[in-house]
């Protein structure tokens, strides 16, 4: 088994200090160019195959930048080759950025990317941690939070010969009923060997098969995609469908996690233990946001480019996002009218205590114009009796009915 090429792209989630891009030089705003023959792909370039929405998000707009990139001498993370490095700057409703590594696998490209994605191994030529020598490349513009366990990574190997069988690193042979292609695409998608997980063909969602071209084909899991191509070396279109790989299909990977965790943030908010209490001001908020995240993040294409569509479907799939978008506005319309039906019930109970003190005032003011009075009698009596017929009422059912809503609003002020 030859591998003739072994890229990868891996995501990781990272808290991002934008000023630092400033400070250091090295840092160019845009996406990473990567140059095919004369054709870099220039922000400009890369621009043309999305909306102008979809850019946006993805890029930024005029000085407004939403990603930075640089080259970097090759460096070792494992077995694997870094040569590149973006960082996308998160924006309203993100908690944190995403670090890009565009790299080059090892002969075993499977050994190589089970071993990256995963940031608490340890990698033997340091001794230190995935995750602790990506921090130290990264120099202080972001950081990959210990939250962050695993990796996003995207692959694309082709073969000199098709291969026959899966990698020894594998630890297996796999489902029987898969072809050794499917087996290779199942492998490189999951970043995980056979011998840490089997999986059963008739027990579970083993991933969105992505139908690209008669040269290539892919397949999309929730935390990966695998790029494998279906002819020899050489072919001509693979340099073609690498830089593919590395620029469009990275971005449409990229989107989809956006839009993942700024539904995912609305969603913990709406769950939060606070939200129990039915504040209006963070239902308000909630509400102001989710209408944000569908005007600027939730589209369900990126252009008229067809595989980059296909792709974020794939993932927005995997992520579930079509049914956590559903639940996140149902549950919100229904805390709404829940929140306006409490305003509407201590608006009427505030009108019947109004009328409960009103009757009795009034019946003292006519007393007072019969007996041509204004004595201190009179007041004291006025008081005694208003008191007196309020008390009456409001310990009769109706008017436990009329302090029920008011006094819950008072705990929900409280809380």
């Amino acid at each position: 088994m030859a591998c003739a090429r072994r890229r990868a792209v891996l995501l990781l989630d990272a808290t991002v200090n934008p000023l630092e891009f400033e400070v250091q030089s090295s840092w160019q705003s845009g996406p990473a160019e990567v140059a095919l023959g004369s054709v870099r792909t220039t922000r400009a370039v890369r621009s043309t195959y999305f909306s102008h929405r979809a850019a946006k998000v993805l890029y930024g707009s005029g000085e407004d930048s939403t990603r930075w990139w640089r080259n970097v001498e090759p460096c070792a993370l494992g077995d694997s080759t870094i040569d590149c490095i973006e960082v996308v700057v998160p924006r309203r409703l993100q908690e944190s950025g995403i670090v890009v590594l565009h790299m080059t696998l090892a002969d075993d490209p499977l050994l190589s990317i089970s071993e990256v994605v995963h940031l608490d191994k340890v990698d033997g030529s340091s001794g230190h941690s995935i995750r602790t020598n990506i921090n130290r490349l990264l120099n202080g513009v972001a950081k990959v939070d210990d939250a962050t366990r695993r990796g996003f990574q995207l692959s694309f190997i082709t073969f000199d010969i098709m291969p026959t069988e899966v990698p020894s690193s594998a630890g297996g042979q796999g489902p029987r009923q898969w072809t050794t292609f499917t087996k290779w695409l199942w492998l490189m998608a999951s970043a995980t060997p056979f011998s840490r997980f089997d999986p059963d063909p008739e027990g579970g969602d083993y991933g969105t098969p992505l139908v690209l071209s008669a040269q290539w084909r892919g397949l999309a899991l929730r935390d990966g995609i695998a790029f494998i191509g279906q002819v020899p070396e050489p072919e001509e279109f693979f340099s073609f469908a690498e830089i593919y790989m590395r620029t469009i299909y990275t971005d449409a990977a990229i989107l989809a996690r956006l839009q993942r965790s700024s539904l995912e943030n609305i969603a913990n908010r709406l769950a939060d233990e606070c939200l129990s209490y039915w504040r209006t001001p963070e239902l308000i908020d909630l509400e102001a946001d989710f209408d944000a995240f569908k005007s600027v993040y939730w589209w369900e294409d990126l252009g008229s480019h067809g595989n980059a569509n296909t792709i974020l479907h794939a993932l927005q799939d995997q992520y579930r996002l079509p049914e956590l978008i559903q639940r996140v506005s149902s549950d919100l319309r229904d805390h709404s009218q829940f929140v306006d039906s409490m305003a509407a019930s201590r608006t009427n109970s505030y009108l019947g205590l109004v009328a409960i003190v009103g009757l009795p005032t009034s019946v003292i003011l006519s007393l007072v114009q019969v007996f041509n009075s204004t004595g201190w009698v009179i007041g004291i009596l006025s008081v005694a009796f208003i008191g007196v017929t309020a008390a009456t009422v409001l310990s009769t059912r109706i008017g436990r009915m009329l302090l029920r809503p008011i006094m819950r609003s008072g705990r929900i002020d409280r809380g």
